[in-house]
């Protein structure tokens, strides 16, 4: 049991993140189809993603900026992520719209 405490980071998989636990998607090993339609829902590398429940059996709830997510273990197991420290903001040298409207200031319109 100690050996998976002591994996590399980079050998995490989403399917063993804690609840509560935000990480970043390193990559998907997966097929043409199934990234097509996880990056469909939003679910691409370098997006940051938060596991809201994880249970022994059944599929991972997760947090993808403001939209839940279930899936799959198996679907989860090629889910390759970072769990390295992450910035305070979603979009933090991510290079990607963290889907939040830029502020206008009063008076004005875009």
């Amino acid at each position: 049991m100690n050996s998976d405490v002591e994996q590399s980071v980079a050998g995490l998989s989403l399917s063993e993140v804690e609840p509560g636990r935000r990480v970043r998607v390193e990559a998907i090993r997966a097929g043409r189809a199934l990234n097509a339609r996880l990056a469909a829902m939003g679910l691409l590398a370098g997006v940051e993603v938060k596991v809201i429940r994880r249970s022994l059996t059944g599929p991972l709830v997760l947090a993808i900026r403001d939209t839940r997510l279930m899936l799959g273990r198996g679907v989860a197991r090629r889910i390759q992520v970072d769990a390295g420290p992450l910035a305070d903001s979603a979009s933090a040298g991510s290079g990607r719209n963290s889907g939040t409207p830029p502020t206008v200031p009063s008076g004005k319109t875009p």
